[in-house]
């Protein structure tokens, strides 16, 4: 792909983006807006921000150290990480909201037994 091929291409997406309401999550400068939720930026106060980044952390973690009943389960995890919300997941993985929901709380459940045992184990070996 030429220079200019590669200019028009992107021109191209960038307008396609810009008409379907698409927020970038990084500012012009680079910098990342205050919180995201698929594709909507929202001011938090700091405190909320730093609550809400450690979740999500700790929703990346279990996505990759935990385990899934089946991969449609990962799927839905992965998703959740991302800031979908629970009828958007269920209409791409053709499930209903509550069933997204009720799947989404018991890996909660899980990564949050998973998080006090390691804790438990890191305490006793204090």
């Amino acid at each position: 792909m030429t220079p200019v091929e590669f200019r028009d291409l992107k021109r191209h997406w960038y307008a396609l983006l810009r008409e379907s309401g698409f927020r970038d999550l990084e500012e012009a400068d680079g910098s990342l807006r205050d919180r995201w939720h698929h594709n909507r930026a929202v001011k938090t106060p700091v405190l909320v921000r730093e609550a809400v980044v450690s979740y999500f952390d700790a929703v990346g973690s279990y996505l990759h150290h935990g385990e899934f009943d089946s991969a449609v389960d990962r799927q839905i995890w992965e998703l959740h990480g991302e800031g979908w919300t629970n009828p958007e997941i269920g209409e791409l993985v053709g499930l209903c909201k509550e069933s997204v929901r009720l799947r989404v709380r018991k890996y909660l459940g899980r990564m949050r037994a998973l998080k006090g045992s390691i804790a438990g184990r890191v305490d006793a070996e204090r």
